[in-house]
């Protein structure tokens, strides 16, 4: 027989608020919303700016094919992290592809040259797809875990969301110059508070 309930059901709204209270989750959070946000960026406007530039419609898909391939090491920086904890592959991670996010605008007139930092920023987002859930994991409690996984994956749908928003109005008087300067900036600033984690992590 099925007990009947002696607890009322969880408010999701208190798991908003538990999870906004513990800086940690709120850092576990802002890290793979940085990932997603610039994986969304690479999938829409490197194909324009290759059309657009004269590199042509299948060279902006082989960059996004090559840099979704990139996955495949992964496992590689799994084994890193065991070695020297996730702590500083995250931040170099976020830093060299903000940097290199950054560096298409200053080389935004030569067409293959954005292509290659485009394609080494990446392989930087990579190595946040393999390490970027850990912090989460690792700062939950144990008895939150079965509230706090949803709204931690909140992220997914506000990358989603306030990057469109934010590019289309960039680009109403701006040029791609501003959408690849906004990424990189944006990616530069969470590797500044990813410094925040642990160094046991």
């Amino acid at each position: 027989a099925v007990a009947a309930a002696t607890r009322p059901p969880p408010s999701p709204f208190g798991a908003i608020r538990r999870f906004l209270a513990q800086p940690r989750l709120r850092l576990a959070w802002i890290i793979p919303f940085a990932r997603s946000t610039w994986w969304g960026m690479f999938f829409v406007y490197p194909p324009i700016y290759a059309k657009n530039t004269g590199l042509g419609e299948e060279t902006g898909a082989l960059l996004v094919s090559a840099g979704n391939a990139l996955l495949v090491f992964s496992p590689l920086v799994g084994r890193l992290a065991r070695r020297i904890g996730m702590r500083r592959p995250i931040v170099f991670a976020l830093a060299g592809a903000g940097i290199c996010t950054l560096a298409a605008v200053l080389l935004f007139d030569f067409p293959w040259a954005v292509a290659g930092v485009l394609l080494l920023a990446a392989a930087g987002t990579v190595a946040l797809d393999a390490l970027g859930n850990l912090p989460f994991m690792r700062s939950v409690h144990p008895w939150e875990r079965p509230q706090m996984p949803t709204v931690f994956r909140t992220y997914i749908d506000f990358s989603d969301l306030l990057p469109s928003m934010l590019f289309s109005a960039l680009l109403t008087w701006y040029d791609m110059r501003a959408v690849f300067f906004v990424s990189g900036a944006w990616l530069l600033c969470v590797a500044f508070i990813a410094l925040k984690l642990p160094k046991r992590m």
